[in-house]
């Protein structure tokens, strides 16, 4: 017999005293990864009348999140906070833990931030970023290669740009210098009376 009072969602409201949400589970009625918000509700005098609660489905959030392009061959990921997938363009990773040491070491501290890892052969970056009212992670994968090819070539303009700057310093730079020493001021501008 379904006791509500029993369930995760209940009890962590409860116990919490405030909105909470759960991890993301497999709904038993319709088979589809759920979240439920939960809010204790209590009388005038304090008592508690029960918990209020609404079961999010997430499978169209997550198909839209799924068709997500970074760059050529970036994703995000979304994990919860022990490291099992909840949304991944490969359906076969959800549920299962990340298997990536370097992103694992960032989810297992509740940290922020970008660190490189290998897969399959190919040198990626991944940027991890905590939703913490949900305790999902984001995380947005890139292949290194990506990276540097776009940085290649804006390196190239930057250099020219760069370049120029400094020829046209120099070419100022001796032409006041020229100027100064021509008119013999430089007494001039040392000694100037105010």
């Amino acid at each position: 017999m379904y006791n509500p009072t029993e369930r995760p969602w209940y009890t962590h409201a409860v116990e919490s005293g405030a909105v909470s949400w759960t991890e993301t589970y497999i709904d038993a009625f319709s088979g589809e990864p759920i979240i439920t918000a939960a809010k204790p509700v209590y009388n005038t005098s304090g008592k508690l009348l029960g918990v209020l609660a609404i079961d999010l489905n997430l499978v169209h959030i997550f198909d839209a999140l799924s068709t997500i392009k970074i760059g050529d061959m970036g994703y995000p990921i979304l994990a919860d906070s022990f490291g099992a997938t909840i949304m991944h363009p490969n359906k076969e990773l959800i549920g299962m833990e990340i298997p990536i040491p370097e992103i694992h070491e960032y989810i297992d501290k509740n940290y922020e931030g970008m660190t490189q890892y290998n897969w399959n052969g190919d040198k990626k970056i991944a940027i991890i970023r905590n939703v913490d009212s949900l305790g999902w992670k984001v995380i947005t994968t890139i292949d290194e290669e990506y990276i540097l090819m776009n940085v290649q070539a804006l390196i190239m303009p930057l250099l020219l740009i760069s370049m120029i700057i400094i020829a046209v310093s120099i070419f100022i730079s001796t032409l006041i210098t020229k100027d100064i020493k021509k008119d013999n001021k430089i007494d001039d501008i040392f000694h100037y009376k105010y």
